[in-house]
């Protein structure tokens, strides 16, 4: 699929178009293949692709779309056994669309239906064999009428059921095998890929010109680490991912939702198509203004250069940790502010409020860990898992509620410098470095690697990490990786 500067692309058809989940994925795909792409949708719910030729000269002409993206079908098999005489309909009408659309100077790219949820609904039994018959007749009329054809039929079928609710209207992961589906076979995942949340993973090719001094270097992307590498393999190049170039991708992705909702307001609902109460011209231009300032922001944001920096940072092996716990605090409102025996000495306040000493095992303590409060409990190797050292403090403190554990391990830095501390926890923690507290985040949350970045001095030797992780129910773990910077580096900013 070529892409030019300018280009304007159209997403038409039913409500799985809608939706807006597949289409802003590929969306904002095609949006870092070329920035400059004006892309809107126009699909409406129920719609079969007879109604999608009768309205198109009111709502798809008037964009002059030169990529158009025909994604019918769902509705046009009425939810019953396969039908000659509805299959030849739905032919009928995607051959009129893909002409129509040729006629207003676009490239027209024809779409199957995906498939359902059989076991949703008795109504749907045996529909996958309907929608079978017609992706075949839109396979044909592609190859007829010279048109591109993208199959998100067998990829959704091959995918299994539970892909939607209603067995009809894909989920998020429907939405995102459809996406992954229509990049590859239009050519367009080969080197920026999507991520699980429907996100561009996009790669920036990078080589350092100036010699750097032997060693490991960290390589940021607007502010955020990208990848650590030696000195030799940024003099020959690298191709970053992550980092920066996420941050910015999930901007962009944010950017192209908003501008969504406010051009859809624009056009469903203060618009012609509005119903008397909030059709308002006024309105709708306004709200156009509005879009057209989101689509300028989010042009801006794809075109800015990118902000590189190299730093010499050697990666710190954080554990084995060892986990003590789980504790109870004496009342619920103490589950953040309670100190136990595995804290540093010189560090324990009294404990918070009035709650009564207490009399025996807490009400949701494992059976035979003798968790009351006061008590110490023996250190327990913990099993770290992944790069983004993943502790799961479930096995060994069990799945309790309103309860504390402490993590600790030691680590051996090379020489003096900065340590680079990337933390995510499940729920939150408090954090000592060589006895000293130098953190707090009192908070109930789920983890993810990197919620907080911490750079905190170390000196040359063995050093000393504490976490205190509040458990309120659910999960309970945490993330941390870490980085030794040293005097030096350097920055450059470098065009998308």
């Amino acid at each position: 699929m070529q892409l030019r500067p300018e280009d304007r692309v159209l997403f038409y058809g039913d409500s799985i178009t809608e939706q807006h989940l597949w289409t802003l994925y590929l969306e904002n795909l095609l949006l870092w293949h070329e920035p400059s792409l004006i892309i809107r949708n126009r699909g409406w719910a129920a719609n079969r692709a007879a109604d999608g030729l009768a309205r198109f000269d009111r709502d798809a002409a008037p964009l002059a779309p030169t990529w158009l993206f025909v994604a019918f079908g769902m509705n046009d098999g009425q939810y019953q056994p396969p039908s000659p005489a509805l299959a030849a309909a739905y032919e009928a009408a995607l051959t009129g669309l893909v002409r129509r659309g040729r006629a207003s100077g676009a490239g027209v790219v024809l779409c199957s239906p995906p498939a359902v949820d059989e076991a949703r609904d008795p109504v749907l039994a045996g529909y996958n064999e309907t929608l079978a018959l017609l992706t075949d007749r839109c396979r044909h009329v592609a190859e007829r009428e010279g048109a591109r054809f993208v199959d998100l039929f067998h990829p959704t079928l091959a995918a299994g059921p539970g892909l939607s609710p209603d067995g009809i209207h894909p989920a998020t992961r429907g939405h995102l095998i459809m996406a992954r589906a229509a990049a590859r076979q239009l050519g367009l995942g080969d080197r920026i890929g999507l991520l699980e949340d429907g996100t561009p993973d996009p790669s920036l090719d990078w080589r350092r010109a100036a010699p750097l001094a032997p060693g490991r270097w960290s390589v940021y992307v607007d502010g955020e680490r990208a990848g650590n590498y030696t000195a030799d393999e940024l003099s020959r190049g690298v191709s970053l991912r992550g980092g920066g170039l996420r941050a910015r991708a999930r901007a962009v992705m944010a950017l192209s939702q908003a501008l969504w909702q406010v051009e859809r307001a624009a056009w469903r609902t203060c618009g012609p198509l509005g119903w008397d109460e909030a059709r308002n011209p006024a309105g709708a231009a306004a709200l156009q203004a509005v879009a057209a300032e989101l689509e300028g922001r989010r042009r801006r944001l794809l075109t800015q250069p990118f902000a590189v920096e190299v730093h010499p940072e050697i990666p710190v092996a954080l554990g084995p940790w060892e986990v003590s716990g789980p504790y109870f605090p004496d009342a619920p409102e103490a589950l953040m502010t309670r100190r136990f025996p595995p804290e540093p000495a010189g560090q324990a306040p009294e404990p918070v409020g009035d709650a009564p000493e207490p009399t025996g095992k807490a009400p949701d303590a494992v059976e035979g860990s003798n968790a009351v409060p006061g008590e110490f409990l023996p250190w327990k190797v913990a099993e770290t898992a992944g790069p983004q050292g993943f502790v799961d403090l479930q096995p060994l403190c069990g799945p309790v509620n309103r309860a504390v554990a402490y993590a600790r391990c030691t680590f051996t830095a090379p020489g003096a410098g900065e340590l680079i501390l990337h933390l995510g926890s499940d729920d939150g923690y408090r954090l000592w470095l060589n006895g000293q507290q130098v953190a707090e985040v009192p908070v109930f949350r789920g983890s993810a690697p990197g919620q907080e970045v911490y750079r905190l001095p170390v000196a040359q030797g063995e050093n000393r990490l504490l976490l205190r992780i509040h458990q309120g129910i659910g999960d309970w773990n945490f993330y941390a990786t870490a980085y030794l910077r040293t005097n030096g580096g350097s920055s450059c900013t470098t065009d998308r």
